[in-house]
């Protein structure tokens, strides 16, 4: 059920005692400004490709409109081998930008350090860069009148020769600094990662309308089912009053909505079909699971199947330390399998509200960590953070840039799709984790 605050707080405490650093120097050990500099050089390579492959779309995109359609078979087929090579190559800069990012996050772990939010936000850039490029070849794809499931595939024998990096061991396995980046490029195989071959169709999907599709929000987990309040409330006493003071501030906001007072970013009646409740100390997993359940790219079968699928995965992955029910996700693996399952993810530390409104208000959904005691009122979760996943942002109509409160499907307890925190209450609970999210794209 959470994330281990605890550990997060460990690694910091001791990235800050061994790497003492103001500025560019570091004065007690010097071997976390060489690592910076090792990872800022690879991140530069990165973008170097990043670029190429940048200006290689363009010059495809010209083509492709300059051409007479229907195309000639043979200029078809060299348009889709230049599509495939460009597919190949930016899957194989999604990977290596995955691994940088998960380096910058375990490796230089205080993200109160200058060079680590630097890294950081370096490397969200890439993201998008990414990201844009996908964009681009996802309509080139659609004007060459390429199927939806392509997978960008070609006949080997027909692939350009070129110069393309080369994955020779398991990305799980590659490990900074080494010379994985450095290498003499080879000819790349073309069973490599790929950007559009994945089945993920990169939009959200169709909710299904009516009742079906909003399981009822259990206002408050605290009252047992079948008995009178009064026992509910002799039993979890602050927790449950103060869940009931929750509903009734979360009732004055979807009253002024009724009112035209505020408007919804995102989907948060629709995207409530998506919550399950987790199995074990898994929440990352399950909000993941969530967020691939959107997409339709998902593993098979029920909520919970899909959640055994993605736990075991993160165990061979090493994402998840220890037992399913007292394990946890290690933060820098905190959005790896949207990422292995297609999606380009950027993180974000120590952002401010500004920051968390402004991709909130997008729309899209965010994967947020908070504070589990503050989340349930439960003091006892108090070393505890847990993730959720955000699915919409209540703004002021006349002020967009203000939020009334956050919706959120909760993993944690049956019934905890949809739930409206007070904007208040729900920064309190952000802010105390180290008020991270995760886009996804």
């Amino acid at each position: 059920m959470r994330i281990s605050r605890s550990l997060a707080g460990a690694i910091i405490v001791l990235s800050v005692a061994a790497w003492d650093c103001v500025g560019d120097d570091c004065i007690e050990d010097k071997a976390p400004c060489a690592e910076a500099e090792r990872i800022g050089f690879a991140t530069r390579m990165i973008d170097s490709q990043v670029a190429d492959l940048e200006s290689r779309t363009v010059a495809l995109e010209r083509a492709i409109a300059a051409a007479s359609f229907p195309l000639p078979p043979q200029t078809l087929a060299d348009f889709t081998l230049q599509l495939s090579a460009i597919d190949r190559e930016a899957g194989i800069m999604m990977q290596h930008h995955g691994i940088i990012f998960s380096h910058i996050t375990f490796t230089l772990g205080n993200p109160r350090w200058e060079k680590t939010a630097d890294l950081r936000a370096d490397s969200n850039k890439t993201a998008e860069r990414l990201a844009r490029i996908r964009d681009y070849l996802i309509e080139l794809q659609k004007k060459l009148g390429l199927s939806a499931r392509w997978n960008g595939s070609a006949s080997p024998s027909l692939v350009p020769q070129g110069r393309r990096l080369k994955l020779d061991i398991p990305i799980n396995e590659i490990k900074l600094p080494t010379d994985w980046l450095f290498k003499q490029p080879e000819i790349l195989d073309l069973g490599g990662p790929s950007l559009l071959g994945q089945t993920l169709p990169l939009k959200e999907k169709k909710y299904a309308p009516g009742p079906s599709a909003s399981p009822a929000y259990k206002l408050n987990p605290y009252h047992l089912s079948g008995l009178p309040i009064w026992v509910s409330k002799w039993l979890y006493g602050s927790s449950y009053q103060n869940f009931e003071l929750e509903a009734q501030e979360a009732a004055k906001v979807r009253a002024r909505h009724e009112r035209s007072e505020s408007i919804t970013a995102g989907k948060p009646e629709e995207r409530a079909s998506l919550v399950h409740l987790q199995k074990g100390n898994t929440c990352a997993i399950a909000v993941q699971s969530e967020f691939l359940r959107a997409y339709n790219a998902a593993p098979l079968g029920t909520p919970e199947q899909q959640e055994d699928a993605l736990f075991k995965e993160s165990v061979q992955k090493h994402y998840y330390i220890g037992t399913r029910q007292h394990g946890h996700i290690t933060a820098a693996h905190a959005g790896d399998l949207l990422q292995d399952h297609g999606l380009l993810i950027a993180q974000h530390a120590l952002a401010n509200d500004e920051e968390l409104v402004a991709a909130a208000g997008t729309g899209k959904m965010l994967l947020v960590v908070v504070a589990a005691d503050l989340l349930w009122y439960d003091e006892s979760q108090s070393d505890g953070s847990h993730m959720v996943l955000l699915t919409g942002v209540e703004l002021e109509a006349k002020d967009p840039t203000k939020p009334l409160g956050f919706y959120i499907n909760d993993t944690g307890y049956a019934g905890g799709g949809r739930r409206l925190m007070p904007a208040e209450r729900f920064y309190k609970a952000w802010h105390s984790t180290g008020s991270q999210f995760i886009e996804a794209r």
